[in-house]
C-alpha cells in the first residue's frame, strides 16, 4: 500500500525507469509520440530517444532505450535490467530472456572484436561498445529524481556473466548515471558512423545482403526457415516529418528551454 509519509519509493518497474532516465537526461519538457519516441532539439544538435521495449526493435536489438544524435550519426543502445526488490543482487541464471538479448546484441557490427573481451577485467577501459546494460535498483529516494544505476558496456556484461554469479549496482567497472550522461552528451560513447551506417543498412527491410540474418527474426516456412524483416520496423533515422514534429514539441513547450543534449545539467542526481 502507498505510505504517503514514506521517504522512499519502492517497487518501481523498468518501463517507469525508462521514463525517469529520459525526464533525468532532457531536464525539460518532453513529449513523446504514439511509437514512443521523444524528440529534443537545440541550435544545431538534434536527438531522438527511443523506448523500444516490446517493439520491433527490441526483438532485433535486444534493446529497450535508443539515444539517437542523428546528426552526428551515433546512436547509443541500453537493455534495462532490475535488481531484485530489497536490494538484492541481480543474478544472470534466473533471467531467462538475457542469452538471447545477447545474441542480438551481438549482431552489432565490430562488437565481436572489441579488446576488453580478451582483458582482464581489472584491465578493461572504456571502448567503442555501443550497447550497454543499465542494472538498477527498485526504489528512488524522494530527494533524488532516478534510481541508482550502474551502466555496463557489453563487454564488460559479458565478462562479469562470465566470471561471476549476479551483481548489483556497485559492481565494477560501470559507469554512473552521471558520468553515462556527460559521456553521452560530449560524444565519447555510442556507435561509429560506419557502425551506423551498417547497422542501418542491416536494418532495412529493402536489403538483399544475407547478414540481415543475424538481425531480423527467423519464421518458419514448413521445414525451411528464411530470415525476414519485421513489418513497419522503421528507421534509425528520420524523415523531414520529424523535422516538423521536432520544431513543434519545442515552440509549443510552457515549460523552460529544455537543456542542450550536449552539456552538463545541474539537477540533483544520485549516481
Amino acid at each position: 500500500m502507498f505510505d504517503p509519509t514514506s521517504k522512499i519509493y519502492k517497487g518501481i518497474q523498468e518501463q517507469e525507469i525508462y521514463d525517469l532516465d529520459i525526464q533525468h537526461f532532457i531536464n525539460g519538457p518532453i513529449t513523446f509520440d504514439p511509437y514512443g519516441r521523444c524528440f529534443f532539439s537545440k541550435g544545431d544538435r538534434r536527438l531522438i530517444m527511443y523506448k523500444v521495449d516490446r517493439k520491433k526493435l527490441e526483438k532485433c536489438l535486444g534493446i529497450d532505450l535508443v539515444y539517437n544524435y542523428i546528426d552526428e550519426k551515433r546512436c547509443i543502445f541500453v537493455q534495462y535490467k532490475c535488481q531484485q526488490n530489497g536490494g538484492r543482487a541481480y543474478y544472470f541464471n534466473s533471467d531467462r530472456r538475457l542469452d538471447r538479448q545477447l545474441e542480438r546484441m551481438q549482431t552489432v557490427p565490430g562488437l565481436a572484436e572489441c579488446p576488453n573481451l580478451y582483458m582482464a577485467l581489472d584491465d578493461m577501459r572504456l571502448c567503442r561498445c555501443c550497447m550497454y546494460f543499465k542494472l538498477c535498483r527498485r526504489d528512488v529516494q524522494l530527494h533524488h529524481t532516478i534510481p541508482r544505476g550502474a551502466y555496463y558496456p557489453l563487454c564488460v556484461w559479458l565478462r562479469l556473466k562470465r566470471e561471476q554469479k549476479g551483481l548489483d549496482v556497485d559492481t565494477r567497472p560501470h559507469l554512473t548515471n552521471d558520468i553515462f550522461s556527460e559521456c553521452a552528451r560530449a560524444g565519447l560513447i555510442g556507435s561509429t558512423k560506419a557502425q551506423t551506417e551498417e547497422l542501418q543498412r542491416l536494418l532495412d527491410p529493402t536489403g538483399a545482403d544475407d547478414r540481415v540474418q543475424l538481425v531480423f527474426e527467423e519464421h518458419t516456412v514448413g521445414k525451411n526457415s528464411r530470415a525476414q524483416a519485421p513489418a513497419n520496423l522503421g528507421s534509425l533515422f528520420p524523415d523531414q516529418d520529424t523535422d516538423s514534429l521536432i520544431r513543434g514539441v519545442n515552440t509549443n513547450a510552457s515549460s523552460p528551454p529544455a537543456n542542450d543534449p550536449g552539456t552538463s545539467t545541474d539537477t540533483q542526481r544520485q549516481t
